[in-house]
């Protein structure tokens, strides 16, 4: 569990690296990147960053590989906002939780949908079922 200051770090640099990426980071491949999480280290000398991307396969290694290439840029521009004595090695990580949350929304639409489609049972079903049940009962 986090300290009090490593939550506090952690809210700051995801709160400036939203500003950095929407202003200053000028690559196109980084424009549908959110910072969803960050989780700091106890000492202080790395920091994961979670993301997420919108788009294709394609699309999310782009803005990785931008990332992982702006790093340094990244890291300097946090340093002049963040009032602490050494900034965090920024470490990206893609957050599939965000994902996963989607795949569930839609895997239960298609189970609502399913659902809707299929037709009540009728009285002559709900019968031979309730006949074979009580067959079953009383063979035993």
């Amino acid at each position: 569990m986090p300290t009090l200051r490593q939550a506090r770090v952690a809210e700051m640099i995801k709160r400036d690296l939203s500003e950095i990426l929407s202003k200053d980071v000028g690559d196109p491949r980084v424009a549908l990147v959110s910072v969803t999480d960050v989780e700091v280290a106890q000492d202080f000398s790395i920091a994961k960053v979670f993301i997420s991307v919108m788009g294709d396969e394609e699309e999310k290694k782009g803005a990785m590989k931008a990332l992982r290439n702006g790093a340094g840029f990244i890291r300097g521009r946090l340093g002049s906002m963040l009032e602490l004595r050494t900034v965090p090695m920024l470490v990206f990580r893609f957050d599939e939780g965000i994902e996963r949350g989607v795949r569930m929304f839609e895997v239960l639409r298609e189970e609502k949908a399913f659902a809707a489609s299929l037709q009540p049972a009728t009285e002559e079903e709900l019968a031979a079922v309730r006949d074979a049940m009580a067959a079953e009962d009383g063979d035993k």
